[in-house]
C-alpha cells in the first residue's frame, strides 16, 4: 500500500510490515532488521504511516539500529558483543596459560630467572649462589658440593641457549653422614642447567656415609677473572673446553682445555699445581 509518499510492504523473512519512500523502494524491517526492497508499483493503499517508514521521501533509506551499541547489521550477529567475546577469550586464555605455568610447574624444574641468571651470558659463580636458594628449598643444610662448566666463553659467561651446560651440585649434610641407607638415598642433588631450564628431578644419594665433611667454598674467582687467567695462560677457550670444582681433587677450578690441565686457586684465580688423588670416588650414585 502506499500514503504521504511511503511504500508499505511484508518483510521476507518475519513477514512483518515494512514501509519505504516511494521513490527508493529500500528499508529496513523494524522486527527483524532485514533490509528489504519494495516492488513500488506492485504496494497497495493505506493512508497510516506506522512506525518503521523512512522520514521523507526521496531520502536515503537508514538502519535505525546503527548508533544503537550492540545493535545488528542487517540479517547479521551483534557487532559489540562479539568484539567484547574475542576480547574476553583472548585475556583468559594468557592468564590461564600463565597462571598454569605457575601452579603445575614440573616438581624439581626451575627457570634461569629462578636462579637470577641470564641463560645467555650465565656466570658460574653467580650460578651457584643462585641455586642455593633452590638446594635449601630441598634440604635445609644443602651445602655445595661441586661444579662442572662446558661452553665458558672468552667473556666469562656461558650461553646455555647455545649449546653451554653448567651442572652444580649440592648435597645434605645430615643425609651423606648418616648411617642409614634409607636417609642417604636422597641426600645429594645436581641442578642441571640446560637451555632457559634448570632440571633437579633425578634422586641421587651416597652409598657409604661420608667422613669429614667440609663445604666446598664458593669461588671468588668468578668466570670473568678466570677465563682473563685461562687467557693469560694461552688457554683455548672453546664449546669444548671443561671447567669444574670438585674437592675429590681439591679445592681448585679445574680446566682442561685440548692438552692443557691446569688448576686455578678460587679466591685469586692463580695457577695452582694439584694432583688427582688416588681414590676419585665420591660414592655418589643415581637412585632413579
Amino acid at each position: 500500500m502506499q500514503a504521504n509518499g511511503y511504500v508499505q510492504g511484508s518483510c521476507p523473512k518475519c513477514n512483518g510490515p515494512v514501509w519505504t519512500s516511494a521513490g527508493g523502494g529500500l528499508g529496513y524491517c523494524p522486527n527483524c532488521q532485514a533490509q528489504v526492497t519494495v516492488n513500488v508499483s506492485a504496494a497497495p493503499q493505506n493512508p497510516a504511516i506506522p512506525y518503521g517508514a523512512p522520514p521523507a521521501a526521496g531520502a536515503p533509506a537508514q538502519n535505525p539500529f546503527a548508533n544503537i551499541p550492540g545493535a545488528r547489521r542487517p540479517g547479521g550477529t551483534p557487532v559489540v558483543p562479539v568484539i567484547f567475546g574475542i576480547l574476553v577469550l583472548v585475556i583468559g586464555s594468557v592468564a590461564f596459560a600463565s597462571l598454569k605455568s605457575f601452579v603445575f610447574k614440573k616438581k624439581g624444574t626451575a627457570t634461569a630467572s629462578d636462579v637470577g641468571i641470564d641463560p645467555k651470558s650465565a656466570d658460574p659463580a653467580k650460578m651457584i649462589e643462585g641455586t642455593r636458594a633452590l638446594a635449601r628449598k630441598w634440604r635445609s643444610d644443602a651445602e655445595f658440593y661441586s661444579i662442572n662448566v662446558v661452553g665458558l666463553k672468552s667473556d666469562g659467561t656461558v650461553d646455555l641457549k647455545d649449546g653451554g651446560t653448567v651442572t652444580i651440585t649440592f648435597y645434605s649434610r645430615s643425609g651423606v653422614t648418616s648411617s642409614s641407607a634409607n636417609a642417604r638415598k636422597d641426600s645429594v642433588k645436581k641442578f642441571v642447567f640446560n637451555d632457559d631450564r634448570v632440571d633437579y628431578t633425578a634422586m641421587w644419594g651416597t652409598k657409604k656415609p661420608w667422613k669429614g665433611v667440609t663445604p666446598t667454598p664458593t669461588p671468588t674467582c668468578n668466570g670473568k677473572k678466570l677465563s682473563k687467567a685461562m687467557k693469560d695462560d694461552d688457554v683455548s677457550l672453546d664449546k669444548g673446553a671443561v671447567l669444574s670444582i670438585d674437592p675429590r681433587w681439591g679445592f681448585a677450578w679445574h680446566v682442561v682445555s685440548g692438552s692443557s690441565n691446569l688448576w686455578y686457586d678460587l679466591e685469586d684465580c692463580s695457577g695452582k699445581k694439584l694432583k688427582l688423588s688416588g681414590d676419585e670416588d665420591d660414592g655418589v650414585g643415581n637412585e632413579d
